[in-house]
């Protein structure tokens, strides 16, 4: 069993040493998908010296099953043929072995061994007696894949019979024909945005619309609104947008009053008043959806019939100066006489019947900023 040793560390070393080297070399390939590998290849025989029988070479013939991605169960023939060292004699040689192979990580192309099986080992001399062992193997190497179908491969093994004292040694090379590969997962891509379904959490992005690594479409601005619909790009941080992306737009109410007073028993417009109907006039050419009704009032100082009258002539004539002097369209303006019915204090004094002759508006809309 020493010499057993001794040989096993050889092995030993020289599968650390085509590790290690295979190790060193890029990687860029993917890992071939296939469940058999047929192996056809020829092995160097280096046969233990006291069998007395020479070095030859030979061939080796392997079926392989994927069991995963890391092992590989192997049934193997290797047979050669040789001569014995003294006198000649034909010998033939012949190892059926099962071997496991643990496949470690790809680099590149290549794709480091470890390899260990028992099985039969024979040698039949010519003319003489026929000799079985029951072997143990083991060692290493690489594979070189030229493709999806096929690969180089070689390895070197020590082979120790359990039934002699003697451990014999095969380098073999050889091809790899790779058979029943599966077709890859197909990887759903629904709305064609290079993200897969599987990883896409926007999905039903429209055709054509830029996303980010999950598949949702890119809002540059962080408003809220995607790139592709919106309209405003670039709204500073923080800014409310509507459904456009643009600064929302707040709707409020302005308005404006008017409120025009009479000399007794008259109906004509004080210059004094001059600037508040030019300032309504302003407001509606601003608000051109707004409409005005002129309210006239009196006091109580005449008959009802005749307050009435004059609260329609008022009326009337603050309607003529917005309309006439400041431009106002005359179907926005409507002019309505409400007589001493509505009257705002007491027409017993002389404050009260002032306050109450007058021509009053209030003008009001919604507008959005």
């Amino acid at each position: 069993m020493k010499n057993f040793h001794k040989h096993a560390l050889v092995v030993a070393l020289g599968v650390a040493a085509s590790v290690s080297s295979v190790s060193s070399l890029a990687d860029g390939h993917s890992a071939s998908n296939h469940k058999y590998e047929a192996y056809l290849g020829a092995a160097r025989q280096f046969i233990d010296g006291k069998r007395g029988i020479d070095n030859d070479t030979g061939v080796v013939v392997g079926l392989g099953y994927v069991l995963n991605e890391n092992w590989t169960l192997e049934g193997v023939f290797n047979g050669f043929a040789a001569d014995t060292e003294v006198g000649g004699i034909d010998v033939d040689g012949r190892h059926y072995r099962l071997d496991a192979v643990y496949n470690m990580a790809r680099n590149g192309a290549w794709q480091p061994f470890l390899v260990g099986g028992a099985g039969d080992q024979g040698f039949d001399v010519d003319g003489g007696d026929n000799h079985r062992e029951t072997a143990l193997n083991f060692g290493g190497g690489a594979k070189y894949f030229l493709n999806d179908q096929w690969a180089l491969r070689g390895d070197l093994r020590a082979i120790h019979s359990l039934d002699e004292e003697a451990t014999d040694y095969a380098l073999g090379l050889g091809v790899a024909y790779l058979m029943g590969a599966t077709a890859a997962p197909q990887k759903l891509d629904s709305d064609g945005d290079t993200v897969e379904d599987s990883m896409d959490q926007c999905p039903n992005t429209p055709a054509g619309v830029a996303v980010d690594g999950k598949g949702c479409a890119l809002d540059s601005d962080r408003d809220g609104v995607f790139d592709y619909g919106d309209l405003c790009p670039n709204t500073p941080m923080g800014t409310k947008v509507d459904k456009d992306g643009c600064p929302e737009k707040i709707a409020k109410t302005v308005s404006i009053e008017l409120q025009v007073n009479f000399d007794t028993d008259s109906a004509t417009v004080k210059p004094q008043y001059m600037s508040e109907i030019k300032d309504v006039a302003e407001f509606m050419k601003q608000y051109n959806k707004t409409n005005v009704e002129l309210a006239g009032h009196t006091d109580s100082t005449a008959s009802e019939a005749y307050n009435q009258a004059l609260s329609n002539r008022r009326a009337n004539a603050v309607a003529k100066v917005l309309v006439e002097t400041f431009d106002v369209e005359a179907g926005r303006v409507t002019a309505t006489g409400y007589g001493e019915s509505r009257p705002v204090a007491d027409n017993n004094t002389a404050e009260g019947r002032a306050a109450n002759r007058r021509v009053v508006a209030e003008i009001s809309t919604e507008t959005v900023e």
